[in-house]
C-alpha cells in the first residue's frame, strides 16, 4: 500500500497503525473474497456519521464485525447524542461556537476520555466517557429551573456541551462540525430537509399538547402524545419543554 500511494505521487503517512480484519458473519470482509461493500451502497442506506461511529467503535487492532445491528446502534448512539446537545442548545438559547469546540486541548478535555484515548487509543473507552458526560449534562437539565443558583446552573450545562462536543471532535464525531451538520439521513441534504419539516409538523402538535396539558385538559394531552407514539415518535418532556426523537 505504501508503494502504491508514493507510486500516485502521494505522500505517504508519518504513522502506520495495524488495523484488524473487518467481519461479516464471522468470515474477513474482502473484495478478493466477494464480500466486499461499495462505501457508495453503504452511504445509500446511512448517515455518513452513523457510518464513520460504527466504524470507529472499537479499538484499532480488534477485529470490527460490520452488521446491521453495528449500524442500528450508531444511530441510536447518534439520537442520544443529538438529543443532549439540542437539549442544552435550547435551555443556553445558543450553540458554542465551532472555534470554541476545536480549540479545547487535549489537556482540557475530561480525564477519563484522556485516559482511554492514551490507552492505545481505546475508543470505546472513550465513547464511555462521552456517554458518561452526557448522562451528567441531562441531570443538570433535568434540575435546571429547581436551582436558585441560575447563572452557575446554566454555566455548568455549557460546560458539560462543550466538553461533550469536544470529546466528539478529538473523534471527528462533532454532529454540529462540516460535513456532518445537517446530514442525520441517509441523504444528506435532502434529509436535512425532511427533519425540518417533520419538526415543524411536530413541534406543533407538541405545542397544543402544552396548551391541553396547561388548560388541564390530560385527555386530550395524552391523545396527542399517544398519536405521536404510535406513528414513531418518542417524546421527553423535560423543564425546558418537550423534546421528540424517532423511536
Amino acid at each position: 500500500e505504501m508503494a502504491q500511494t508514493r507510486a500516485a505521487g502521494y505522500e505517504s503517512t508519518a504513522r502506520w497503525m495495524h488495523s484488524a480484519w473487518v467481519t461479516a458473519k464471522g468470515e474477513k470482509m474482502s473484495k478478493s473474497l466477494g464480500t466486499g461493500l461499495s462505501v457508495p451502497s453503504v452511504l445509500a442506506e446511512h448517515s455518513a456519521w452513523v457510518v464513520r461511529y460504527a466504524l470507529g467503535s472499537v479499538q484499532y487492532r480488534s477485529m470490527l464485525e460490520w452488521s446491521d445491528q453495528a449500524l442500528v446502534e450508531a444511530q441510536a448512539a447518534y439520537e442520544r447524542i443529538m438529543n443532549f446537545i439540542e437539549r442544552a442548545g435550547v435551555a443556553l438559547g445558543e450553540q458554542p461556537e465551532r472555534a470554541e469546540i476545536a480549540g479545547v486541548s487535549a489537556d482540557d478535555l475530561p480525564a477519563d476520555f484522556v485516559s482511554a484515548m492514551n490507552d492505545d487509543v481505546n475508543v470505546s473507552g472513550a465513547t464511555a466517557a462521552i456517554f458518561t458526560a452526557i448522562r451528567n449534562g441531562n441531570t443538570l437539565l433535568s434540575k435546571l429551573d429547581d436551582r436558585a443558583d441560575g447563572d452557575a446552573a446554566r454555566a455548568e450545562v455549557r460546560s458539560a456541551l462543550v466538553a461533550v462536543r469536544a470529546m466528539l471532535d478529538a473523534l471527528g464525531l462533532d454532529p454540529l462540525a462540516e460535513p456532518w451538520a445537517g446530514a442525520a439521513g441517509a441523504d444528506g441534504n435532502g434529509e436535512s430537509r425532511e427533519h425540518d419539516v417533520l419538526d415543524a409538523l411536530i413541534t406543533e402538535q407538541l405545542n397544543a399538547r402544552a396548551e391541553a396539558r396547561k388548560s388541564r385538559d390530560f385527555a386530550k394531552a395524552d391523545a396527542i402524545r399517544d398519536a405521536l407514539g404510535a406513528a414513531g415518535i418518542a417524546i421527553e418532556d423535560g423543564p425546558q419543554g418537550s423534546t421528540w426523537n424517532l423511536k
